[in-house]
C-alpha cells in the first residue's frame, strides 16, 4: 500500500483508498486482485493485439523461407532477422510493463511472509546431522554385535514422545579417495578438448576429430 493510499481527503471525510475499495462486502483481496489483472489486460490490450498481429505476420514466413538463400532471397532475409529482433525488443518492454506491478506485488507479499519460516532453515540444518549421527551410530553398534551371519542393518527407525518417527536408510556407495590408485581397467579416458584444440590450431590432424564451423550471427539495425 502507498503512503498515497493512506492519506484522508481534506477535512477527513473520504476514508483511505484502502477502506474505500473494501467496503464493499464481496471485495476480497482474491477479487480485488482479478479486477486489477483485467484492468491491466484492458489498458494493454491494443498494444497486445498489435503485437501478436506482428508475430503471426511475421510467423507467416516460415513456409516461405528457401532452403538455400540466394541473391534475391537473401536481403529479404536479412530484413526479416532485423524484424524479429526489433518485434522481440516491443515484446519485452511490453512484458515488463505489463508485469511489473505483479512483480513489485509479489515482492511485497514474498518480504511480509519472511518472518513466517526465520530462523528454522539453521535449526533444521543443525538438528537433522544430530538425527543421523544417533542414528547411524546405533546401526554400526548393532552390525559390531551382530552374530555371525546375521546380516548387516539398512534402516533403524525411532519414535518421539509426541509420535513423530526417525528413519534413516543406509546405502553403502563406493566413492574415489586416490583415482591414482583406482586401476587402469576400471578407467575411463575422457578427450581433453583443449588439447586437441591446441593440436588441431598447430596443424596436427587428431583422429577422431572432425573440424566443423561454428559461425556466429549479428543482425545490426
Amino acid at each position: 500500500m502507498t503512503e498515497e493510499s493512506k492519506v484522508p481527503g481534506m477535512g477527513h471525510n473520504n476514508p483511505p483508498l484502502e477502506d474505500w475499495i473494501f467496503q464493499h462486502e464481496h471485495a476480497t483481496s482474491e477479487a480485488v486482485f482479478a479486477v486489477l489483472v483485467n484492468r491491466l489486460k484492458r489498458e494493454k490490450s491494443e498494444e497486445i493485439a498489435s503485437l501478436s498481429k506482428t508475430a503471426k505476420d511475421l510467423a507467416a514466413n516460415l513456409k516461405r523461407i528457401p532452403d538455400v538463400l540466394d541473391d534475391d532471397s537473401a536481403p529479404k532475409a536479412y530484413d526479416l532477422i532485423a524484424a524479429i529482433g526489433a518485434h522481440e525488443e516491443r515484446v519485452e518492454e511490453l512484458r515488463e510493463a505489463v508485469v511489473s506491478i505483479a512483480k513489485s506485488t509479489l515482492s511485497d507479499l514474498t518480504q511480509a511472509c519472511k518472518p513466517i519460516d526465520d530462523g528454522i532453515a539453521k535449526l533444521d540444518k543443525k538438528l537433522r546431522p544430530l538425527i543421523i549421527d544417533r542414528l547411524v551410530a546405533k546401526i554400526d553398534r548393532h552390525d559390531s554385535e551382530r552374530i555371525q551371519g546375521e546380516p548387516l542393518m539398512t534402516t533403524i527407525s525411532e519414535q518421539g514422545r509426541l509420535g513423530s518417527k526417525a528413519s534413516v536408510s543406509v546405502k553403502w556407495k563406493n566413492e574415489i579417495v586416490d583415482p591414482d590408485l583406482v586401476p587402469e581397467k576400471y578407467r575411463s579416458s575422457i578427450p581433453d578438448q583443449s588439447k586437441i584444440d591446441e593440436a588441431v590450431e598447430a596443424g596436427t590432424s587428431v583422429p577422431g576429430v572432425e573440424r566443423r564451423r561454428d559461425p556466429a550471427l549479428r543482425i545490426s539495425k
